[in-house]
């Protein structure tokens, strides 16, 4: 049960300065967006004619580009900053 205390506490080291990560932050903004985007075209009908599933598809590939080209960014763990 040792080994489940060390991982939580290793864990909770990394993610206490988590908010000085813009990899965390980019990530978080973005699934704040994507997920609210669905109820925001059963509410909203006039908007299904700008959120098209090629919509959603371009947005993941921006996504996806972001997140490596701030992996390319980071250069220490979350622990260290």
């Amino acid at each position: 049960m040792e080994w489940l205390k060390d991982l939580l506490n290793g864990l909770w080291s990394d993610l206490k300065r988590s908010y000085v990560s813009l990899t965390i932050w980019v990530n978080g903004i973005s699934l704040t967006v994507i997920s609210f985007l669905p109820m925001a075209q059963d509410y909203a009908p006039q908007i299904q004619e700008y959120i098209s599933p090629s919509l959603y598809k371009q947005m993941m590939v921006v996504l996806v580009i972001a997140n490596i080209l701030l992996r390319f960014k980071t250069s220490s763990a979350l622990r260290d900053k």
